[in-house]
């Protein structure tokens, strides 16, 4: 879902996200995939306990963006932001290659259907072009038997 919506440019901010509810089904499923690939892009970036520092960060402060800032190092999340972006440019733009296999393995059987009645068709047309050119070779040697 990522792949397909990175492709066609219609990737969200991090900022956007918080606006799922209001969302169209397929904007909230867009939405959702986006915010678990954040999740990846945090622990990507920051580490494993990236998620930890900030709950703690937040429980003490009681402000999410200075536990973010705390629990990532200095980094905001506009950073983050831009981050993200980069970690979805690099990890899922491709990843539509991989859904558009799916759909080529599943016309190989149509398309080798296909081949196989034009094969067939054309085998068909040369054994007749066969036949009509001995019928005519045939009618050729009763005449030159005749004379």
């Amino acid at each position: 879902n990522i792949s397909w919506n990175l492709l066609f440019k219609r990737i969200v901010n991090l900022n956007q996200l918080k606006n799922f509810l209001s969302a169209s089904k397929s904007q909230a499923y867009l939405y959702y995939s986006q915010s678990a690939a954040s999740i990846d892009a945090m622990t990507f970036y920051y580490g494993d306990d990236v998620l930890e520092n900030i709950l703690f960060y937040a429980k003490q402060n009681k402000n999410f963006n200075q536990a973010f800032f705390k629990a990532t190092g200095g980094d905001t999340l506009d950073d983050f932001s831009l981050k993200y972006i980069s970690y979805l440019n690099n990890h899922f733009k491709f990843l539509f290659i991989y859904q558009f296999q799916k759909i080529v393995f599943f016309l190989i059987p149509f398309l080798l259907l296909l081949v196989w009645f034009y094969k067939n068709k054309r085998i068909k047309k040369k054994i007749k072009l066969w036949e009509i050119e001995d019928y005519l070779e045939d009618l050729k040697e009763r005449e030159n038997e005749k004379i």
